[in-house]
């Protein structure tokens, strides 16, 4: 308590002898009460003097009051640093808010990057492909065909990479082809896909090895019959996927077109062309082309190609269903008569085809 009053004293004398020395003592005296006196080039170290010195000198206090004003207190108690705080507490917020908006921004373009290089990684460990897949699709018809015939196309798929691919070219290998027709007339149409129709149909996907080609007809009477005498102008493409040894390949195909001139009907044309579809159907080696030339034969729509079906089904039964088909697309009394045959035959399967065909029909044909 003594030494509390000696205290108080020495700090009265001083505040009446120099007015700024109270600030000063008081300054010191809070950073002795701390034990931290800090020197001009030094971090804060413990004061030399204990609790027995009173005070810090004036030297010391100038000292502390300008190196260290954040660690000294007030004399009424409230911080230094607080006091200065308070007048630049704008400013730094600022200087917060832009520090903070700089790494935000930054943090977002290295998130950026790290999903695209993920992404990147995930294709390649996965196999799939972003460059082109080095699978070519072709397709050629003949540039004249005859009122009556069907317009057949052939088409070329060709694998240019170094493995093994799978595409999938749709319902009974057609319902990937996409088909725009130009008329004569000008007009353009878009020809919905081809849908499955049941029954029976050929697998959806196809194997082609490195370096091979898989070729493939399509009748486009399937999707629309040219009737119109004039030039057709006939676009297609295929919209299938591709499978690699390694997973998916992405795959563009471009639209092949190609000019197509019908003309007029030539009965002699159509009896020599339907003629050569009748021997293909049942001499030709492979039954991938016997089946193609059978189909072509079953969209003749002009009465000459009854003779030549008739001929086809003298020769096998291979065919009943699709030449049934044809005999009722031509609608003659020749090719009634045909179907009269079928239904009489001995064969069940044909005579229950025959039956099946002229159902549809039976208010103008009496089914027999």
């Amino acid at each position: 308590m003594v030494i509390d009053g000696h205290r108080r004293a020495r700090r009265a004398a001083m505040r009446r002898t120099t007015p700024d020395a109270g600030r000063r003592s008081g300054a010191a005296d809070g950073a002795w009460r701390r034990g931290t006196v800090r020197g001009p080039h030094s971090r804060a170290v413990p004061s030399a003097h204990s609790r027995r010195a009173p005070i810090c000198t004036r030297a010391q206090g100038r000292i502390d009051r300008n190196r260290s004003l954040h660690t000294v207190r007030h004399r009424r108690g409230r911080s230094v640093h607080h006091l200065l705080g308070r007048r630049s507490t704008r400013a730094q917020s600022l200087r917060r808010q832009s520090a903070g908006l700089a790494v935000t921004t930054a943090m977002k373009r290295i998130m950026a990057v790290a999903s695209v290089i993920v992404a990147l990684s995930a294709q390649l460990s996965s196999g799939n492909q972003v460059a082109p897949s080095g699978v070519d699709v072709y397709f050629d018809a003949d540039s004249q065909l005859v009122l009556g015939e069907p317009l057949i196309v052939r088409s070329t798929i060709r694998n240019r990479s170094a493995e093994s691919v799978d595409i999938n070219l749709g319902w009974n290998r057609k319902g990937a082809v996409r088909l725009r027709l130009r008329n004569p007339n000008g007009n353009e149409i878009d020809v919905p896909a081809l849908a499955s129709s049941g029954g029976v149909s050929r697998t959806r996907t196809v194997r082609i090895d490195a370096g091979s080609s898989y070729s493939q007809q399509y009748i486009i009477d399937e999707w629309i019959s040219p009737e119109q005498i004039g030039t057709y102008t006939v676009t297609m493409t295929v919209i299938a996927s591709v499978q690699g040894s390694r997973g998916p390949i992405v795959a563009a195909y471009p639209d092949n077109s190609f000019v197509v001139d019908v003309k007029p009907r030539d009965a002699a044309t159509l009896q020599r062309r339907c003629g050569v579809l009748a021997i293909r159907a049942t001499e030709e080696s492979h039954a991938s082309d016997r089946i193609d030339a059978a189909a072509a034969l079953s969209y003749f729509k002009d009465p000459t190609a009854v003779s030549c079906i008739d001929t086809v089904l003298q020769k096998t039964t291979m065919f009943d269903s699709v030449l049934a088909r044809g005999l009722m697309l031509i609608g003659t009394e020749n090719a009634r008569a045909v179907l009269e045959k079928m239904f009489m035959s001995d064969h069940d399967e044909r005579h229950r085809i025959a039956s099946d065909a002229t159902r549809p029909l039976s208010t103008k044909w009496p089914v027999i």
